[in-house]
């Protein structure tokens, strides 16, 4: 299962996605559930992309020519209808999802 912290900063959240963009993680897509579904969305996209692996895991699917994923959480503390905010960022390869936007599209994530 899949450990993913959930940032409790917008500064957090941002630095670790721009942490991932030189590592080859240039495609993405990104959503928002209620917190109490956050848990089965992180069941969800491990199962399906892997957001879990291990090093040693990450390399076995790239040599597969499949594509590895991150994700990356984001709830603010505080609000009235607590909201995670979720953003997956995947590398080339074979993807799970074909809905996935380019490193040529602008993301517009978390903004108010």
């Amino acid at each position: 299962m899949a450990n993913t912290p959930i940032a409790r900063s917008k500064s957090a959240a941002l630095s670790r996605i721009l942490d991932s963009i030189p590592k080859g993680y240039t495609r993405y897509t990104f959503g928002q559930v209620p917190a109490e579904k956050a848990r089965k969305l992180l069941e969800k996209l491990h199962e399906r992309h892997g957001i879990g692996c291990t090093p040693a895991q990450r390399m076995a699917r790239k040599s597969r020519g499949m594509a590895n994923a991150i994700l990356v959480t984001y709830s603010a503390t505080g609000e009235a209808t607590t909201q995670v905010h979720w953003l997956m960022l995947f590398t080339a390869g074979e993807l799970a999802a074909p809905r996935s936007r380019g490193a040529t599209d602008r993301a517009v994530w978390l903004h108010v």
